[in-house]
């Protein structure tokens, strides 16, 4: 499949009318766009230094000529509910009745939370801990990654830290109304700020290929991904106009595959490696998928302790495998290995800065639960622990 007709297959298999604004002429089809839907006033939130480094200040210089204009950027790479609370308050001040996100996945998941919070005064705690529904109008929301990674774009959630425990805000109705995929964004990207995103997506595929909750449309949508990004990824090089634009499709793609099925285990362990220990999110969330080739496979070849049929979890693993041009679960993981060190990220936990038992202990005791209800093997405690004290001493470059 082209990258044309993936993007095709993408909006057909878009069930919430998300618009996506295609190049070239897309910043006055924004314009138009927001003009029907009577926006009059706009809430831009964006990253401290990224806004400026992809040029995106440059590209929205012209909505600010059309819209009153207000800036947000008060936030940090794990946006927490007070940051939430903060923008929602600049929105209500300026009576903004539309949100433009433009950055990764935090400047994304922070405008979600500020649209849910301005809508709901009074409930935002009960919001942010899912004892409460959304249930308000949310006003327009116009996502613009300027990565290939997070596809916070296509997704109905947002992740929020509380007192620094994660929860997940998720509605319909969050889903951004419309989205800019504009590749010219990622050019000045280099090193992990350009890799640990890509690798995000590409887990976000596998992760959903192997859920609990995948679907034939979901793994189209990720086998679709895996074949954009991972070819770019394991060259590791400057990619080109065209490469970025593959990375881009990656993301969005996987991001609607997760969209549906939402993440596994590897997700799920890879939020305190990054809260505490500074990783970035998607080299995190590539250090732990690596060991679930051999458990997955190991499981399901056993029969024994699996969330799904085992000879279905023994072929999603095979197709993972070869979609990634891997023959063994050995050449996987050397292979995934020397394609996060080619990539110039953390490539062991010890590198990472864990450094103890009790490191690996606050590891496992932040897992949310409910995407281990999502993976496909089925994972207590003490599996998690065993899984993540044999990655922590492991040799670089060996099995785990």
């Amino acid at each position: 499949m082209t990258l044309d007709e993936s993007l095709q297959f993408a909006g057909a298999n878009d069930h919430e009318n998300q618009r996506i604004i295609d190049l070239p002429n897309c910043g006055d089809t924004l314009k138009n766009h927001l003009r029907e839907q009577g926006v009059t006033r706009v809430l831009i939130v964006h990253g401290q230094t990224s806004y400026d480094k992809s040029g995106a200040r440059l590209f929205f210089n012209s909505l600010e000529q059309h819209f009153s204009c207000v800036h947000f950027s008060d936030f940090t790479p794990d946006p927490t509910f007070e940051e939430g609370l903060v923008g929602a308050r600049v929105f209500q001040e300026h009576k903004c009745d539309a949100i433009v996100a433009v950055g990764g996945g935090s400047a994304i998941d922070v405008a979600k939370l500020i649209n849910v919070f301005q809508a709901h005064p009074g409930d935002e705690l009960g919001l942010a801990k899912g004892t409460v529904k959304v249930s308000a109008y949310l006003a327009h929301l116009v996502a613009v990654p300027t990565t290939a990674g997070s596809g916070s774009e296509a997704t109905h959630f947002a992740v929020v830290y509380i007192d620094g425990v994660k929860y997940s805000v998720a509605s319909p109705t969050m889903r951004p109304n419309s989205v800019i995929l504009n590749p010219d964004f990622m050019t000045a990207l280099r090193g992990k700020q350009l890799w640990a995103p890509v690798f995000d997506a590409i887990c976000q595929a596998i992760e959903s290929f192997w859920s609990v909750s995948a679907t034939e449309e979901t793994q189209a949508l990720s086998s679709q991904a895996i074949e954009h990004a991972w070819p770019i990824l394991q060259r590791a090089n400057v990619p080109s106009p065209l490469e970025r634009t593959h990375l881009m499709a990656a993301a969005n793609l996987a991001g609607q595959a997760i969209n549906v099925t939402k993440t596994t285990a590897p997700h799920a362990l890879a939020y305190v490696l990054s809260s505490k220990f500074g990783v970035p999110h998607g080299n995190a969330v590539a250090l732990f998928l690596k060991p679930f080739f051999a458990l997955n496979t190991k499981l399901a070849m056993s029969g024994k302790a699996t969330n799904i049929a085992p000879e279905i979890l023994e072929q999603r693993m095979k197709t993972v495998l070869s979609l990634l041009n891997f023959s063994t679960v050995e050449e996987a993981e050397i292979g995934w290995q020397d394609v996060l060190k080619r990539c110039g990220l953390v490539s062991s936990l010890r590198e990472a800065g864990v450094a103890s038992p009790t490191d690996i202990a606050q590891i496992v005791d932040g897992v949310n639960a409910e995407r281990l209800g999502n993976h496909p093997a089925i994972l207590g405690h003490d599996r998690l622990y065993e899984l993540v004290r044999r990655l922590y001493d492991a040799n670089v470059g060996g099995r785990t």
